[in-house]
């Protein structure tokens, strides 16, 4: 007499695979895309943070500091420092932090998200947050988002059109692939 095997046919390992298959093709952009807006999150909130202290600064001394170590916030530790042209930056695992210096002036707050991690390379940047100081001689209190590539339909273009609610980049160099949205 022989017993009944238990175990699985072929057919039915090849549906559990393709269930599997069909699940992740769902769950992994929108993983992504969660991953994006948290990391976009962030930047955003270190930009405020430094852009209001550069205003309590500003009112403070009559200027705007050029070193965010003059700053009295806390913000994530840095992996490194840079003292480019006289302003700034800080650098992250996940991209970087900095003061923008217009016509000689601080004029506003960036962070950028990398596509790679720590670089000096601005080709590696795909998402941007800005906020233009209140005093500075360029576009003052305007917020802009920016995302870097050719790719509309990426996550980076699509964070921003949701931040802002503007179907379309206000601002766009084809040439280096760069979409602006000011709000």
């Amino acid at each position: 007499m022989q017993g009944n095997k238990q175990a699985f046919t072929l057919i039915e390992l090849l549906v559990v695979v393709l269930i599997i298959g069909i699940l992740a093709a769902v769950a992994v952009p929108q993983y992504q895309k969660a991953v994006w807006k948290s990391r976009f999150a962030t930047i955003k909130h270190i930009a405020k943070t430094i852009a209001a202290a550069e205003e309590v600064y500003y009112l403070a001394t009559g200027s705007y500091t050029d070193r965010i170590q003059n700053l009295d916030i806390e913000i994530p530790t840095p992996e490194r420092t840079s003292e480019v042209e006289s302003y700034g930056t800080y650098y992250y695992k996940w991209g970087e932090c900095g003061l923008e210096v217009f016509k000689d002036v601080v004029a506003s707050v960036s962070c950028s998200l990398y596509q790679t991690g720590v670089t000096d390379d601005v080709h590696d940047r795909v998402l941007g947050y800005f906020i233009h100081l209140n005093h500075s001689n360029r576009t003052p209190g305007k917020t802009v988002c920016y995302a870097y590539g050719s790719n509309k339909t990426g996550i980076p273009y699509q964070i921003c059109k949701n931040e802002t609610n503007h179907s379309e980049a206000d601002v766009s160099w084809s040439s280096s692939n760069i979409y602006g949205w000011n709000y």
